[in-house]
C-alpha cells in the first residue's frame, strides 16, 4: 500500500514532495511523546504507523547491520518481557513495543536526514511559542474564553482544544501555566527548549529567540528554566574557548549573558516557591519518586520489573511506605514521574544505562553532549523515557559506524524561519 506510487525512499531526493507527510508524522510522534491531552494514544500510534508504511515504505523495512545494537537491545527487552509473561501487563508491553516500533520508523525516515530533522523540528515547534504566550495572555484578559473540562483526574481549561492550561486556585491572580498540546507545562517546556537549542546552535538572530525564552518562562517549569539558563550559559561561553568570534560575536555573547540574569532570578524564586512555599507538594512528590525508584532499582538491579505499573506500585509502596508528605490521593503509592529511574527499574541497570547513555551518541542533532543533557534533565521530572521521540534518539545513538552519508547541504535554519 502506498499513497505516492513510485516515490523514492527518503535519501535526500525530492525533499519537498515528502516534507509535508514527514512533518505530519513527526508532529504526531511528538504528541505521542508528550502525553497529548485530547487525542487517544492508540489513535495517534495507528496514524503514525499508517503514514510510515504508506509514505515511507516502513513495511519493507530491511535489517541494517549498522543498527545491530539497537536490534539487540530491543530483542533482549522483548525476551525479558516474555520471561515474566505471567506477571506482565500485556497492554503496557504492547504500548511500549509500539513506541519502539515508531522510533524505528523515525530512524528510517531521518536516517540520512539530520538537517531535515532540525528543520522539521523548528517548523513544528515554532508555533508552540505563540501558543504558550497567547494562552497566558487570553487567560489573563479574557478568561471566559476557556471552557473547563475533566480528563481523567485532571481539570483542564481549553480554548478550541489549542490553548490549554490546568485549573488554578479560586481567587488566584497568578499567570496560568500553559500546557500546549501536552499533559502539563513540564512536558511543554521540553519542546520549547529543543527549539531554543536549535536556534542558538544555528546562530539565528537573538530577537527570534526572545519569544522562545518568554514562552519557557511562562511555563514556570523549574526544569525548563534550568535548561534554558544552561543553554544561555553554554552558547555565551563556548565561542570564548573556540576563539572563533569577532565584534559581532562579542556583542552576541554580551546580550545572551544579560538575558541569563532575569532568567536566573526567576529560576531562583521558582525553586524557592516549590521547595518552601505553596508549591512544595510538588517537591515532596518528586522526592518520594526519587527514593521509591532507587529502592525498586536496588531490589531489581539486573532485569528490572518490566513495564507493569501495578508491579511498580506494589513494589514501591512495600519498599517505601512513608507517604506522609504526599497528597491524599497518593497515600497508597503513586506512579513514578522520573523518566530516568523508570528506564532503569523497568529493564534493569545494564539495559537501562545502555539506553540512556546512547543519547550522547546520537548524530542527528549538533552539540550532542549538551542535547543529551537536555533530554536527560527533562526525563528527570517526566515519565517519557520510552516514548517514540526519546527512543528515536536513543536508537540513533546505538547505531554503529558512519550513520549519515554525504548529502546536499540543507538550507540553514535562519533562512527557513520566517522573518519577523
Amino acid at each position: 500500500m502506498t499513497f505516492a506510487p513510485g516515490l523514492p525512499a527518503l535519501d535526500g531526493s525530492h525533499p519537498d514532495r515528502l516534507a509535508r507527510p514527514r512533518r505530519v508524522l513527526l508532529f504526531l510522534a511528538i504528541l505521542l511523546s508528550g502525553g497529548n491531552i485530547l487525542i487517544p494514544r492508540e489513535v495517534l500510534a495507528l496514524l503514525v504507523l499508517f503514514m510510515a508504511i504508506g509514505y515511507f515504505g516502513f513495511a519493507n523495512w530491511t535489517v541494517n547491520k549498522r543498527k545491530v545494537l539497537a536490534y539487540g537491545w530491543l530483542a533482549l527487552v522483548m525476551v525479558l518481557a516474555l520471561a515474566r509473561l505471567q506477571d506482565a501487563d500485556l497492554r503496557a508491553n504492547l504500548i511500549r513495543f509500539t513506541n519502539f516500533l515508531i522510533a524505528f520508523a523515525l530512524l528510517q525516515i531521518y536516517w540520512a536526514g539530520g538537517a531535515k530533522l532540525k528543520g522539521d523540528l523548528v517548523v513544528l515547534i515554532r508555533p508552540m511559542v505563540y501558543q504558550a504566550i497567547l494562552t497566558v495572555a487570553l487567560a489573563l484578559v479574557l478568561p471566559p474564553l476557556f471552557i473547563p473540562i475533566t480528563i481523567g483526574e485532571a481539570d483542564l481549561y481549553t480554548f478550541l482544544g489549542i490553548l490549554n492550561f490546568h485549573s488554578i486556585r479560586e481567587g488566584s491572580v497568578r499567570l496560568v501555566r500553559p500546557n500546549g498540546f501536552f499533559v502539563e507545562p513540564g512536558v511543554f517546556q521540553i519542546y520549547l527548549n529543543i527549539l531554543m537549542f536549535l536556534l542558538l546552535a544555528s546562530r539565528v538572530r537573538l530577537r527570534r529567540i526572545l519569544p522562545v525564552i518568554l514562552a519557557i518562562v511562562l511555563t514556570q517549569s523549574t526544569t525548563g528554566l534550568i535548561i534554558a539558563a544552561m543553554q544561555l550559559l553554554y552558547f555565551s561561553t563556548a565561542p570564548l574557548f573556540a576563539r572563533k568570534f569577532g565584534m559581532k560575536g562579542v556583542l552576541r555573547i554580551a546580550v545572551i549573558a544579560v538575558l541569563a540574569i532575569p532568567v536566573g532570578f526567576f529560576l531562583e524564586s521558582n525553586i524557592e516557591a516549590k521547595l518552601f512555599g505553596e508549591q512544595s507538594a510538588s517537591a515532596n512528590a518528586r522526592q518520594y519518586d526519587l527514593i521509591s525508584g532507587l529502592l525498586v532499582i536496588q531490589a531489581n538491579p539486573l532485569i528490572g520489573i518490566g513495564f507493569n505499573h501495578d508491579a511498580y506500585l506494589s513494589s514501591s509502596f512495600s519498599l517505601n511506605p512513608d507517604t506522609d508528605l504526599l497528597a491524599a490521593e497518593n497515600k497508597e503509592g503513586r506512579n513514578n514521574t522520573n523518566g530516568i529511574l523508570i528506564a532503569l527499574y523497568s529493564v534493569g541497570l545494564p539495559l537501562g544505562l545502555i539506553y540512556l547513555l546512547a543519547m550522547f551518541r546520537q548524530a542527528l542533532i549538533p552539540h550532542r553532549t549538551l542535547f543529551a543533557v537536555i533530554l536527560l534533565l527533562s526525563l528527570g521530572t517526566e515519565p517519557l523515557s520510552f516514548t517514540p521521540l526519546f527512543a528515536f534518539f536513543a536508537f540513533s545513538g546505538l547505531c554503529l559506524g558512519r550513520r549519515h552519508p554525504k548529502q546536499q547541504a540543507a538550507p540553514a535554519l535562519e533562512s527557513m524561519a520566517p522573518r519577523y
